[in-house]
C-alpha cells in the first residue's frame, strides 16, 4: 500500500489526524524523564530508546535477545578470543553528511578507553587496545579472553561509537569531562534528532540517508505524561500509538475492552527491589541501616504473594535472586534461594536478640551504635578498588569514629516513573511496623533522587533506602557490574562493596567454560541474598499497550514492545 493509501486507512479509522502532506507520525506515551541522550551519562532505558535509534552498535539484540551484528559486516575472532578484527558497513554518514569510517571508530575507542567513563566500564574494561587496519576495518586487542557471547552483548548494550571527531577535541586532549559533558546531536542510526524537550518530549525523523534498513515512518515522537492514567488516556483518545511499561494493573482492561486497543506481555529482565545505602565514607553514613540484623528483619517484613496479587494482578514473576527465570538466564538461576519467610515476628525477635528495644514507647525500635566513617582514598577524583577487591581508604588517622543513638525510622524514596512502588511499600511499612520499623515512603522527581544518590562527584549517598529497579540486560554480567565496587561513584547505587563479591564478578567474566561459570555466578547470588545491599521483591512483565491501527510490533525476549524493532517495522495496518 502506498504512503497516501496508509494516511487515508488511519484517517478512517480515527487514529491520527493527518493529512497527506504530513509526515506518517508514530508518537510513544510514557511517564519516565530521559536524564541524557548520551551513552555515558544516561542511565535510564528510555533514554537508551533513544540513543539507539541515533546511534548503531556493532551488534544488536535480536528478538530472542541473542546477539547478532548491526554495524559490524564482517568478523574474524582468534582461537583464543583475544583479537577480533571487525569490519563496518560501507556508505554509513553522520546526520550532517560526515562519513563514518574505521578512523571514527578508533578515535571513540581510543578516547573511552583513555578516559573510561564509568557507566561505560563494564563495555569497555576488556579491550586492551584498537588499531586501524582499513579504511572501514579496525583490530581489537583484548586484556583476557571471555565468552564470545558476552562481548557480542556488551558491544550491543552501548553505542561505542557516538562522538563525532570532527567536533571533538583532538584524542590526544579530549577529557573524561569533555565526553561527559557531550551533549549528542547528531548520529548515524535511522532517526535523527530533531527536538528533545527536557520532561515533555524527543521529536526524531528517520534519517533519509541511513544505510541499513530504513524505516517506513517518517517522525517519531517519544512523549512524557505526569501519570499512567493520562498516558492511558492518551493511548485511547488516539494521541499516542504505544503505551510504555504500563504498571497501574487496573488500567490494562480497559485497554483491553477498547476497540482497536490491546496489551502486550513479557516476562521481562526487570526487577523491582528494595536498595539500602551501605556507603561508610561520608558525614551521610545511615549507621542503623548498615547492621546486618536490620536489613535482615526487613527483609521477613515482606509479603511478596499478597504484594503480586494486589498491586500486580498476577503480572509479576516471584523469583527472589538477582535473576530472572527468562530469556537466557535459566542456566545461571540458583533455584536454591528462596525468599525471606515472611514473618513480622520473626523481624521483631531479631531485632530484640540484637539490642533493637523501643525505649520510649513510640513504636520504633532504638539502638546506641558506635560506627566509624573511613573516607575512600580518590586519585584523580575516583575511588581505587584493591586488586583483592576492596575499596581501598585513607590512613586509619583521618578515620572518624562516632556514637550515637539511632531509630529505625526510614524514609524510601521512589523514583516517579517507579511510582507503583508507592502501593508496595504502603503494604510493606505496615508489617514492618509490627517489627518496630517505620518506614516512609514518597515519590520523588528523578533529577532530584539521583542528586542526592550520586551528587556532583558520584559519591554523596545522602539516604535511606530507595524503591527502584533494574532492566539487567541479556547476560548476568551487567547486574554484577552494577553491584562491584567498581560502579560505586557510577551505576551502583547501594554502595554495596563485598571484596568476595567483586573478585567473583571478575572471574566469571574470564571463565569461559559455561558450566563453571554459571557455578560462580549462583555463588554471588548467595552473597547478594545474604548481604542484602538488595531485597529483590519481584520481577514484573513488561506490560505495553498499543493500537492496533498500526501492524509491525515486534515482541523482543525480555524487553516486550518498545525496541529498536518494533520502530523500524511499524506501519499503518490495513
Amino acid at each position: 500500500m502506498s504512503r497516501t493509501g496508509w494516511l487515508l486507512v488511519l484517517l478512517a479509522v480515527g487514529a491520527l489526524p493527518l493529512s497527506a502532506a504530513e509526515p506518517l507520525t508514530f508518537r510513544v506515551g510514557w511517564e519516565a524523564e530521559i536524564p541524557s541522550l548520551n551513552p555515558a551519562t544516561n542511565w535510564a532505558e528510555e533514554g537508551g530508546f533513544v540513543i539507539d535509534l541515533m546511534f548503531d552498535s556493532f551488534y544488536e539484540l535480536n528478538e530472542k535477545s541473542e546477539p547478532v551484528p548491526l554495524l559490524v559486516v564482517d568478523e574474524k575472532i582468534s582461537d583464543d578470543l583475544l583479537t577480533w578484527d571487525l569490519t563496518i558497513a560501507q556508505g554509513v554518514t553522520w546526520h550532517d553528511g560526515k562519513p563514518l569510517t574505521a578512523d571514527d571508530v578508533v578515535y571513540n575507542l581510543k578516547a573511552l578507553l583513555k578516559t573510561m567513563p564509568p557507566m561505560l566500564r563494564a563495555n569497555l574494561e576488556f579491550i586492551d587496545s584498537v588499531e586501524k587496519t582499513g579504511e572501514y576495518s579496525f583490530r581489537l586487542h583484548m586484556k583476557y579472553a571471555q565468552p564470545e557471547r558476552l562481548t557480542k552483548v556488551l558491544l550491543a548494550d552501548d553505542p561505542l561509537v557516538f562522538l563525532p571527531p570532527h567536533l571533538m577535541p583532538p584524542v590526544e586532549e579530549i577529557t573524561l569531562q569533555d565526553i561527559l559533558d557531550y551533549k549528542p546531536e547528531i548520529g548515524f542510526g535511522p532517526f535523527k534528532l530533531v527536538e528533545w524537550k527536557k520532561d515533555q518530549h524527543v521529536i526524531l525523523e528517520a534519517y533519509e540517508n541511513y544505510w541499513g534498513k530504513k524505516p517506513y515512518i517518517d517522525r517519531l515522537i517519544f512523549k512524557r505524561y505526569d501519570s499512567e492514567t493520562a498516558t492511558v488516556e492518551a493511548l485511547l483518545a488516539g494521541e499516542v500509538d504505544l503505551v510504555f511499561e504500563i504498571t497501574a494493573m487496573t488500567l490494562v482492561p480497559r485497554i483491553k475492552r477498547a476497540k482497536g486497543f490491546d496489551v502486550s506481555a513479557t516476562k521481562s529482565q526487570w526487577l523491582h527491589d528494595v536498595i539500602f545505602n551501605l556507603a561508610d565514607w561520608n558525614e551521610n553514613i545511615r549507621p542503623a541501616i548498615l547492621q546486618p540484623e536490620v536489613r535482615r528483619a526487613l527483609a521477613h517484613c515482606i509479603d511478596v504473594e499478597k504484594i503480586i496479587k494486589l498491586v500486580w494482578l498476577g503480572y509479576a514473576q516471584p523469583t527472589p535472586t538477582i535473576l530472572p527465570n527468562a530469556g537466557p538466564y535459566p542456566p545461571f538461576l540458583n533455584t536454591d534461594i528462596e525468599y525471606y519467610e515472611f514473618d513480622p515476628e520473626k523481624a521483631a525477635r531479631i531485632l530484640e536478640e540484637n539490642g533493637w528495644i523501643d525505649r520510649d514507647g513510640d513504636g520504633i525500635r532504638e539502638k546506641t551504635l558506635t560506627y566509624t566513617i573511613r573516607p575512600l582514598k580518590l586519585e584523580d577524583g575516583k575511588h581505587v578498588v584493591a586488586p583483592d577487591g576492596h575499596l581501598e581508604r585513607v590512613p586509619p588517622d583521618q578515620w572518624i569514629v562516632k556514637t550515637e543513638t539511632v531509630k529505625l525510622d526510614f524514609e524510601v524514596w521512589i523514583e516517579t516513573s517507579y511510582s507503583v512502588l508507592l502501593r508496595v511499600f504502603e503494604i510493606i511499612k505496615e508489617d514492618a511496623a509490627k517489627a518496630g520499623i517505620r518506614l516512609r515512603p514518597t515519590v520523588m522527581e528523578g533529577a532530584k533522587m539521583y542528586d542526592q544518590i550520586w551528587g556532583e562527584d558520584g559519591y554523596r549517598a545522602d539516604f535511606d533506602i530507595l524503591g527502584w529497579g533494574w532492566n539487567i540486560g541479556a547476560d548476568p554480567t551487567f547486574i554484577l557490574e552494577w553491584l562491584s565496587a567498581y560502579q560505586i561513584g557510577g551505576w551502583s547505587d547501594s554502595n554495596y562493596h563485598n571484596p568476595e563479591f567483586t573478585g567473583l564478578y571478575l572471574l566469571q567474566k574470564k571463565t569461559l567454560d559455561q558450566a563453571k561459570r554459571a557455578e560462580i555466578i549462583r555463588r554471588v547470588q548467595e552473597l547478594v541474598h545474604k548481604d542484602l545491599p538488595y531485597i529483590i521483591l519481584y520481577w514484573p512483565d513488561k506490560l505495553d499497550g498499543y493500537s492496533k491501527a498500526w501492524t509491525g510490533y515486534v515482541q523482543q525476549d525480555l524487553v516486550g514492545l518498545c525496541n529498536r524493532m518494533t520502530f523500524l517495522s511499524v506501519r499503518p495496518a490495513g
